[in-house]
C-alpha cells in the first residue's frame, strides 16, 4: 500500500485468514496429460500446442511473479511445499481458494471440444494434485463457455465435490455475462450452491475482444490499469438482464478487479434506471440494491490513494465491511500480505470481516475448521 502503510513493520494479521485468490500452476501442458483422453494428448503432440493463449503484453518485471516464489523448476505456483511455507503457514491461512493459473484463458480457444477437454483436465489436476493434499485448499472449477452445454456437464461432473466452491470465468468474454446465453451455467451453479468467480484477465487473448472499448493499448501498464472496465460491464449486465430475478440464489465473486469504481457505476446506473426502467421491467428494485445480496469483491489489488482516509471513505460508501473479501494473489508480483493489505484506521471488527468472516459466510465455510465446506 502507498503512504503510511509501507512503514509498517511486517507484523502478522493475528487472524486465521481466508485467502480468496491463490494460483497453483502447471509446470507445462504435459502435467495435464494424465487427465486428458489419448486423442487430445496426440493432438497436442502433433500440432505442437505448448501454451495456453495469452495476451500480447509482457508482464513487466520478474514475469509477473514474486522472485522468491519461483522454485527450482522455474514455474511460480507449481510447488506445493513452497506454497505451504510461504503462504499457508507463514500467514495462518485457514482456507485458500485456488484459481488455476492460465486456465480461464481456455475460453478463447477456437476449438470448443479441445477447450472443454483441457478444462476437465485442469479440474482433475486441481483435485488430485492440490485439493487432496492439504485440507486448507478449496477450489474453483474451470469451465469453458464456447459451448454452454459442455460447461454445464462439467459443472455437474465436478461440482458435487465439497472442496469445489466456485466456477471460474475470466473478466474477458465474448459477450457480457448477464446475457441469456450463459443462463444454463448459472442454473447449474445455483443448483449446486456454487459461486461464480470472475477473475482478472482474458481481455485481448486469442479470439477475444481488444482489452479496452476503444481498442488496443500500447503497454502492459495500460492493460493492467484498465481491466476493471470489464468487471463493470459484467456487473451492469448481470443486473440489467435480470439474472438475479431469475436466479435468486446466485452469488458472483469479482476477483482482482478492484472495487473503488463501484460508487460511480452504481450511482450512474441508478440515475439512468429512473428514466429508462421501462427497458428492464423485470427489475423489482433499484440496480444498486442487488449488489449487497449477490456480489462480493476481493481486496487485491486495492486502489492505493496516498491518504488512507480516502480509502476508508470508499469502503464506507460501498458497505465494504460486508462486500470485501481478503485475497493475496499469491504468487504474483502484486501479492498483498495481510499486514499491509488494508488501510490504517480501519476498525477491528471490519478488519475481521474482510480478512475472514465475509468469505466464511459467502462460501459456506462456517464451522468447517480447515476441513471440507458445507454448501
Amino acid at each position: 500500500m502507498a503512504g503510511s502503510l509501507r512503514q509498517q513493520t511486517g507484523r502478522k494479521a493475528g487472524v486465521r485468514l481466508v485467502d480468496c485468490d491463490v494460483h497453483p500452476n502447471i509446470k507445462s501442458i504435459k502435467d495435464l496429460y494424465p487427465y486428458l483422453p489419448r486423442r487430445w494428448v496426440d493432438y497436442i503432440e502433433e500440432t505442437g500446442f505448448s501454451q495456453i493463449p495469452q495476451n500480447p503484453y509482457p508482464k513487466g518485471a520478474n514475469r509477473g511473479v514474486r522472485l522468491d516464489a519461483v522454485p527450482e523448476n522455474g514455474v511460480a505456483g507449481s510447488d506445493l511445499n513452497l506454497m505451504r511455507s510461504q503462504l499457508l503457514d507463514a500467514y495462518g491461512v485457514e482456507f485458500a481458494i485456488l484459481n488455476p493459473e492460465h486456465s480461464y484463458r481456455l475460453n478463447f480457444l477456437p476449438n470448443a471440444d479441445f477447450a472443454a477437454a483441457l478444462a476437465s483436465a485442469f479440474n482433475d489436476w486441481l483435485v488430485n494434485e492440490w485439493l487432496k493434499k492439504d485440507p486448507r485448499f478449496l477450489g474453483s472449477a474451470v469451465i469453458t463457455t464456447q459451448d454452454p452445454e459442455q460447461a454445464v456437464r462439467e459443472i455437474r461432473r465436478v461440482g458435487n465435490d465439497p472442496r469445489i466452491v466456485q466456477i471460474l470465468l475470466p473478466a474477458g468474454a465474448q459477450r457480457p455475462y448477464g446475457q441469456r446465453y450463459y443462463w444454463p451455467v448459472y442454473a447449474a451453479a445455483e443448483e449446486l450452491g456454487l459461486a461464480i468467480g470472475i477473475h482478472f484477465g482474458g481481455t485481448g487473448v486469442s479470439t477475444g475482444h481488444p482489452p479496452t472499448p476503444v481498442g488496443w493499448p500500447s503497454f502492459y501498464l495500460e492493460w493492467h490499469t484498465l481491466m476493471p472496465q470489464a468487471f463493470q460491464a459484467h456487473l451492469v449486465s448481470f443486473i440489467c438482464e435480470g439474472v438475479f430475478e431469475r436466479f435468486k440464489g446466485l452469488r458472483v465473486t469479482m476477483i482482482e478487479g478492484g472495487f473503488s469504481w463501484l460508487p460511480h457505476v452504481l450511482w450512474r446506473l441508478d440515475k439512468n434506471f429512473r428514466a429508462l426502467r421501462s427497458e428492464v421491467p423485470w427489475l423489482k428494485r433499484f440496480p444498486s440494491e442487488y449488489v449487497a445480496e449477490h456480489f462480493r469483491f476481493t481486496t487485491q489489488p486495492m486502489e492505493e490513494p496516498e491518504n488512507d482516509a480516502d480509502m476508508l471513505e470508499v469502503i464506507r460508501i460501498i458497505g465494504g465491511e460486508r462486500l470485501l473479501m481478503y485475497a493475496t494473489d499469491y504468487p504474483h508480483w502484486d501479492f498483498d500480505a495481510p499486514e499491509y493489505a488494508l488501510p490504517q484506521g480501519l476498525d477491528e471488527a471490519t478488519k475481521l470481516r474482510i480478512l475472514r468472516e465475509n468469505a466464511l459466510e459467502w462460501y459456506g465455510l462456517n464451522g468447517q475448521a480447515s476441513g471440507l465446506p458445507g454448501k
